[in-house]
C-alpha cells in the first residue's frame, strides 16, 4: 500500500509464511497480526471494519525479530551447543536469557533472533 505506514505488531510478531491480518490502526497505520493472534480475535467482535485481508511479500533479505523459549535438562556446554545450531544456520542472535534450576536439574532459554520466514524457523527448531 502507498503512503500507509506498515509495522508489525509486537504482541504476536508475524513472520513471512504466517497467515496475516491488517490492522488499520489510530494513527500507526496499518498493523500486520498473526491471523489467530487474540487481539485479532477480539476486533473481529468489536472492530470488524478495521481488519484488512492482506498479501505480504517482504523483500527477499529482509530479516525480522522473533524469539523462542527453550526448557530443557541442564548439562554443561548447553548454552555452547545451542548457539552452535544458531551459527550453523546462519542466524544473528539479538540476545540471550538463561536460568538454571540447580533442584529440577532444568535450564530455561530465551534467545531472540532475527529470522526471514516461518520456515527458517521451524528448521531451527527441528534441529534444536
Amino acid at each position: 500500500v502507498d503512503g500507509v505506514a506498515i509495522s508489525r505488531a509486537k504482541c504476536c510478531l508475524p513472520l513471512p509464511g504466517d497467515r496475516v491480518v491488517g490492522y488499520v490502526s489510530r494513527g500507526k497505520g496499518m498493523v500486520l497480526h498473526r491471523d489467530g493472534c487474540n487481539n485479532v480475535t477480539n476486533w473481529r467482535e468489536k472492530e470488524v471494519e478495521r481488519l484488512v485481508e492482506v498479501d505480504w511479500q517482504p523483500a527477499d533479505n529482509a530479516r525480522f525479530e522473533t524469539g523462542v523459549l527453550i526448557e530443557t535438562l541442564d548439562r554443561v556446554g548447553l548454552l555452547r551447543d545451542v548457539t552452535e545450531i544458531f551459527s550453523e544456520n546462519r542466524t544473528f542472535i539479538l540476545g540471550i536469557h538463561t536460568r538454571s534450576n540447580k533442584v529440577t536439574g532444568t535450564a530455561i532459554l530465551r534467545i531472540d533472533f532475527e529470522s526471514a520466514s516461518t520456515e527458517h524457523i521451524d528448521n531451527l527448531i527441528r534441529k534444536l
